[in-house]
């Protein structure tokens, strides 16, 4: 991978990452996908910055999880935090999940 993913390429990595069932402090979260899945690009991706100095890829794999939220295959237990659901861990089991997927989702459509 040359380019940074989209916010829908970051859904089984951030699923993956919660696959244990914990519930990890989302900014955790997004810094393990991060580590574990992108540290191969380019620095300069890595650090590549929103018009609001966010970093991109981190505000990539937040609204992947803000959008898995939406269909239930995560919750926020509490504040700042994130874990997957029962529902979550049904999709690693296919190990495919895609934009597509979660837009013909009943509980994302009736979000």
């Amino acid at each position: 991978m040359k380019d940074l993913p989209k916010y829908h390429e970051t859904f089984i990595p951030v699923l993956e990452t919660l696959r244990k069932g914990e519930a990890l402090r989302s900014r955790e979260m997004a810094t393990r996908v991060r580590d574990n899945y992108y540290a191969s690009l380019p620095q300069e991706l890595l650090e590549k910055k929103t018009k609001s100095d966010t970093n991109v890829l981190l505000d990539r794999v937040s609204w992947g999880k803000s959008y898995l939220k939406m269909g239930k295959f995560l919750m926020y237990p509490q504040r700042g935090y994130v874990q997957i659901t029962d529902k979550g861990k049904k999709v690693l089991e296919k190990g495919v999940f895609t934009l597509n997927h979660l837009q013909s989702d009943s509980d994302f459509i009736s979000h």
